[in-house]
């Protein structure tokens, strides 16, 4: 149970560690990016595309047009369509090469990554950069592969949602009249 305990610590003092880091006002560009734009495309693999998941929907419960790449409802990016990517590393191939598809089309990229000099990161036209070990480091850490960096972007993207309710003057009870109701 030692081992358990000291992994929590290490994701809480990670998590506050970049909090006091965080730069608030890209977060700020970001929801003016998603309120703006008309339709909103994200794509993350493994992990990081389950946080994406996540992250869609939280966005549709708001109302906003989100889809996310790869499922059979996804309709065709267009130009001016925000593609948001996710992904620790910043060089997960399928995330990357999505990223530039979505440029080649017109779509407006931004990045969820732990790197800022990651190929990811130079495609984008915004990039959110939640720092955190992803896997290939060499930090040391008790959690393995891209945990810090994941359960960080699931944090702040779910403050994000937050944000976005304000912005969109969006309360809870709105958002379950898009929430599943045949469950």
């Amino acid at each position: 149970m030692k081992m358990i305990e000291e992994a929590i610590e290490e994701f809480l003092n990670h998590f506050n560690y970049f909090k006091a880091k965080l730069n608030y006002s890209s977060l700020e560009e970001f929801i003016e990016l998603l309120c703006s734009s008309d339709r909103v495309f994200v794509y993350g693999a493994g992990r990081a595309g389950l946080i994406g998941r996540a992250f869609t929907q939280r966005m549709m419960h708001l109302g906003l047009s989100a889809y996310y790449i790869g499922e059979t409802l996804t309709p065709a990016l267009k130009p001016g369509d925000l593609f948001v990517a996710l992904s620790g590393s910043g060089k997960t191939t399928s995330t990357v090469a999505l990223a530039k598809r979505a440029k080649e089309v017109g779509g407006v990229v931004v990045a969820v990554t732990s790197k800022r000099d990651s190929p990811l990161a130079s495609i984008a036209d915004k990039v959110i950069l939640i720092q955190g070990k992803t896997k290939g480091d060499e930090n040391v850490s008790l959690l393995p592969l891209s945990t810090l960096f994941l359960d960080t972007a699931q944090i702040i993207l779910d403050a994000l949602i937050v944000g976005l309710m304000k912005k969109l003057d969006v309360r809870e009870e709105d958002t379950l009249e898009r929430h599943a109701n045949v469950e």
